[in-house]
């Protein structure tokens, strides 16, 4: 019968077994237990001491000669195996031999040499089954295995002892097991290895010392503390393996193997600076540790977590946080002002304001600015129009016009009647800063030019030469007025009333009565003509 262990991937191996027709190979017929089953495998390497878990599915009743459970023999592979022993198990123990059935030679002058594999089985029940390979480990044949590797001038023969010639060892092997998959029977507690191989198994309890308790640790299986009883350790949560061994085994020699497990506190790695924050509380970097931000004043958080917790993963809980600068809401329009200056609408930008021409502040600020709370400081600006006071009478005037005393109010005078401008203004405006323009207007009053002087007359009254005084005259004595005026008044244009007085020489009639009767009558005739 060949033997055979075909690596499909990592993980999984595929056994397979060729019933042959010959006769002579009748010897070597695999248990029906085995047959068409897969089978969970476990060892312990040899080499390191690693536990190795596959899966194994036993598909018929020999190994064809394909890649198996395979090994190099000073460049020689040997991946093909011969039964050269009965594999039938009972309820009781069965040891089975494999020859290669390729040899190599260790040199030119060297003769042919092959490996034998010697399996003792046990079967616990039709699930489970747990062997040992009976052979030392041999540091010549990769990967290291125990393998019977005898010198080309002693291979024994086929029929030889097993026990005695195949399956001898010096350093106890490692219980290997094949468990159905889905089922759950245990290996027992007092399975153990016969020696020598062919007699009975006596019961042998080694019992390794209890384990002292390991910080930072918790036990997640414990099979007890005989030989090859093991206990697992975890390394609490927020704890990591830094040396020594989680999973320790009761060795032969009542020891554990390997050493304690280690277990130190994760640490998770520096945090990068978050712009436009402040660290406000920091416990540290290890598991549970937690970091506090703040966003500065006039920053708020927009995204991301301003309280960071060190996890188990090494990695920090939620994400950086993010915060963004303050932005106040736009200003409504404010009457009667104009913009000045502004910077924007976040924080510690500010908008000035000025009152337009003729208006002032009443309440309120000319200058507002964002605040760290989304707000505007202070109170919108009220400018109100400016009011200029009133006037004082102005002697000698008439006001005209008036529109009140309102910037850009005005205020019209005119001189009374007889009176006339010297100085100030007859118009004031209400200016901007609350003063009226100009100055108050002077009317005085009237002065008409001297009179020339009027021969003939005499000046009997003169009041003056101002607006209505007047002058009268009177023609001297045998004079006469002839034409214009003998009162005259100042008037307010200046100008004295009518003209001046001509006065003549005063005219005596004619001693000659008749003439003059006749000139009287002829006017008369005139007249009555007329």
């Amino acid at each position: 019968m060949d033997f055979k262990i075909i690596f499909v991937n990592p993980m999984t191996v595929v056994i397979n077994l060729l019933l042959l027709s010959t006769v002579t190979d009748a010897i070597c017929i695999l248990p029906p237990e085995l047959r068409n089953t897969e089978w969970i495998y476990k060892y312990t390497k040899p080499d390191d001491n690693q536990p190795i878990t596959t899966t194994l599915r036993i598909q018929n009743t020999v190994l064809p000669q394909q890649s198996s459970v395979r090994f190099n023999a000073l460049g020689t592979t040997m991946d093909a195996w011969t039964c050269i022993s009965n594999l039938t198990l009972s309820d009781t123990e069965s040891v089975a031999v494999f020859k290669s059935d390729t040899s190599y030679s260790d040199g030119p002058f060297g003769g042919n040499r092959r490996l034998y594999l010697c399996m003792k089985f046990t079967k616990v029940t039709d699930n489970l089954f747990y062997f040992y390979l009976l052979s030392d480990v041999d540091n010549t044949i990769l990967p290291n295995e125990r393998v019977f590797n005898p010198p080309e001038n002693s291979i024994p023969d086929d029929s030889d002892p097993l026990c005695s010639t195949f399956c001898q060892y010096t350093s106890e092997p490692k219980i290997r097991t094949l468990q159905k998959t889905g089922t759950t029977d245990v290996v027992p507690s007092d399975a153990a290895l016969c020696t020598p191989c062919e007699s009975p198994c006596e019961e042998q309890v080694i019992a390794c010392p209890d384990l002292a308790p390991v910080n930072f640790t918790t036990i997640t299986a414990e099979t007890g503390t005989n030989y090859q009883d093991n206990i697992t350790y975890a390394c609490n949560t927020g704890y990591e393996l830094k040396s020594g061994d989680l999973i320790r085994e009761c060795l032969a020699d009542e020891s554990w193997s390997g050493s304690p497990p280690v277990c130190e506190i994760v640490a998770c790695p520096d945090l990068a600076p978050v712009n436009f924050t402040t660290i406000t509380a920091e416990t540290g970097t290890n598991y549970q540790d937690n970091i506090t931000y703040a966003c500065n004043t006039g920053y708020e958080l927009k995204s991301g977590d301003l309280i960071r917790e060190c996890l188990a993963d090494e990695s920090w809980s939620g994400s950086p946080p993010v915060c963004e600068i303050v932005a106040c809401p736009d200003l409504a329009p404010v009457n009667f002002t104009t913009i000045t200056a502004e910077t924007g609408t976040n924080y510690q930008d500010n908008i000035t304001y000025a009152c337009n021409t003729g208006y002032e502040l009443k309440s309120g600020d000319l200058i507002r600015e964002c605040l760290a709370d989304e707000s505007w400081s202070g109170s919108p600006p009220v400018c109100e129009i400016v009011a200029c006071p009133d006037l004082a009478p102005v002697n000698f005037t008439t006001i005209t016009a008036e529109t009140g005393t309102n910037y850009q109010d005005n205020i019209t005078y005119a001189c009374n009647t007889g009176y006339e401008l010297k100085s100030g203004d007859l118009i004031r405006e209400c200016l901007a800063d609350e003063s009226w323009s100009g100055s108050p207007p002077v009317c005085e009053i009237v002065a008409c030019p001297d009179l020339a002087p009027v021969n003939f007359t005499t000046i009997t009254a003169e009041t003056g030469t101002n607006y209505q005084d007047n002058i009268t005259y009177a023609c001297n004595t045998g004079y006469e007025l002839k034409s214009g005026d003998l009162i005259r008044e100042c008037l307010a244009d200046e100008s004295w009333s009518g003209s001046p007085p001509v006065c003549g020489r005063i005219i005596k009639p004619a001693k000659c009565q008749g003439r003059r009767r006749r000139r009287r009558r002829s006017v008369h005739l005139n007249t009555r003509r007329l």
